[in-house]
């Protein structure tokens, strides 16, 4: 039965409607352009018609992938570190949200969904049902140019609907799924395909059916589990530099240009005869032959000329000139774009730093909402609606500055003596994962429980030898005549006693009879 595209809002009608937008010529051929300045294959420069032959052995090498860096630059400073929910919303965050966020495969993929972001201007995630094995609802990240939303226009987060087409080797099948409120609708369409050679992907109402074992009803009635991380103003980390990247490769093309043709210098004769005295034309190319055994007899007045090497210095510079514009515009450490860019002052080099680290935080609160939805909806799947509060959902960064180790300890020290919680300077100033402050939190407990059992230990040992000691002493000072007999008790309790330590803990007993061993040392110095 053909899907209905009649009434509108219905699923038929949603489903034409975003098709429409996905499949868009315009939003296609910016997404195929985007995609290849990011992979470094973008357009060759241009040239005069008369040289592109000339020049097309060696015009590709003319690209540099600067596009990739600069999104890059920015994506390796954001790393998710822990999760804060409704059931634990301290400083290190909730334990069971972090390890679904591990078991989903999210610290690979939250980086692709991120990288997508900044390559694209937008990129998707869909939360889908707990899979079999992992038991987690399954999370993946998806490109733009198979899917797509709609947005209240009131409110850009709230989405009205879902719409992704693809076709399935396995089944041998296309799909087109529409996510509404509540709702998974799938309709396919059973066609052989090979991708090789036909790879788009056409939805036609007329030819798809809907698929009723697919289609389901969402564990929420708002619940819509496909989320768009929109970057600045939707547009690429590069997109709007884009003219500034051509014309730094249309200078490296012109140098390049230079460099092949100056390799073989240009020589002309000047007054030499065209006609010999017959009036045959000569055939230069057979006389003044490039020979170390060659002897040239030519007429009076003839002039030879060499062409000269051309100073590239100032394309050089203007390139380099140009980086440094493209460093600046894009808040990117120079260093990223060019090995130059390492020998610059330590005050310009902060500096650089400084607008990469603003521009970071900006993407962090920006993902941070969207990411809030994503882990909303994977508790909502596995009825958690505590953990699924929103209100309480707050995702954990690993700071975009990072710091020398040894400044961040400096640092450290001067927070604990301003009194700042131990877990907010290990977390927040050294840099450690929640998970690890954790972990450090237990060994710090397990030391101070064995430093106590120690000193009660020792004290143990220690107080009956130093109560025996000043009995003998007392009994030492009772006279001449007891003097022998107290020094003799005396002696014998400096000599130390014996200390049954096999029944210790296997932790003590190496600590317990170094103890004894030093009350005998004790006793024989004294």
């Amino acid at each position: 039965m053909p899907i209905d595209v009649s009434v509108p809002e219905s699923p038929g009608w949603w489903m034409q409607r975003l098709y429409g937008k996905l499949v868009d010529p315009a939003r296609q051929t910016r997404l195929a352009e985007l995609d290849e300045w990011y992979r470094g294959v973008p357009k060759l420069p241009g040239m005069n018609k008369s040289q592109r032959e000339a020049v097309a052995g060696f015009q590709p090498f003319s690209r540099t992938n600067f596009a990739k860096l600069i999104c890059e630059a920015t994506r390796e400073r954001m790393t998710p570190v822990g999760i804060r929910t409704s059931a634990d919303d301290d400083v290190t965050g909730d334990a069971e949200a972090w390890r679904i966020w591990q078991r989903a495969g999210l610290p690979v993929e939250s980086a692709e969904v991120h990288r997508g972001m900044f390559r694209f201007g937008s990129s998707y995630v869909i939360v889908g049902p707990p899979d079999d094995i992992t038991k987690v609802p399954v999370i993946t990240y998806e490109v733009p140019r198979q899917i797509i939303t709609e947005h209240d226009p009131r409110q850009q987060r709230r989405r009205l609907a879902a719409f992704k087409l693809f076709h399935d080797d396995i089944e041998s099948a296309d799909f087109a799924y529409l996510w509404l409120p509540g709702k998974l609708w799938v309709a396919r369409r059973d066609v052989p395909r090979n991708t090789n050679s036909n790879p788009e992907v056409a939805f036609a109402a007329n030819l798809f059916e809907w698929d009723t074992e697919r289609t389901q009803t969402l564990p929420d009635p708002n619940m819509l589990p496909v989320h768009r991380f929109r970057n600045e103003d939707g547009v690429a980390e590069f997109e709007p530099y884009l003219d500034l990247l051509r014309r730094i490769n249309h200078e490296v093309l012109q140098r390049m240009t230079i460099s092949v043709y100056q390799a073989y210098k240009q020589r002309a004769a000047i007054n030499l005869p065209q006609f010999d005295e017959q009036g045959n034309e000569i055939d230069y190319s057979e006389i003044l032959v490039s020979d170390p055994g060659a002897f040239w007899q030519l007429p009076e007045g003839t002039e030879f000329w060499e062409s000269q090497s051309i100073d590239l210095t100032p394309i050089l510079s203007a390139v380099k000139s140009d980086i440094e514009n493209l460093a600046a515009v894009t808040r990117t450490p120079l260093h990223y774009l060019t090995p130059s860019g390492t020998n610059q002052s330590a005050e310009g080099a902060a500096l650089s730093r400084e607008g990469l680290v603003f521009k970071v935080e900006d993407r962090m609160a920006r993902a941070s909402a969207t990411w809030s939805d994503v882990v909303s909806d994977a508790f909502l799947w596995l009825s958690d609606k505590a953990r699924a509060d929103l209100d309480q959902l707050d995702i954990i960064w690993k700071p975009a500055e990072r710091e020398s180790l040894p400044a961040r300890l400096d640092a450290a020290t001067k927070a604990v003596a301003a009194q700042v919680p131990w877990r907010t300077v290990m977390t927040d100033i050294i840099g450690f994962s929640p998970q690890r402050v954790d972990q450090m939190m237990a060994e710090r407990m397990d030391d101070q429980l064995l430093q106590a059992q120690l000193t009660a230990q020792t004290m143990a040992i220690t107080a009956p030898v130093e109560q025996k000691i000043a009995a003998a002493s007392a009994g030492a000072g009772g006279g001449a005549t007891g003097a022998p007999k107290g020094q003799a008790a005396v002696n014998a309790a400096k000599a130390g006693t014996s200390v049954p330590v096999g029944n210790m803990p296997a932790k003590l007993q190496l600590n317990a009879q170094r103890a004894q061993q030093g009350q005998k040392l004790i006793g024989q110095k004294t």
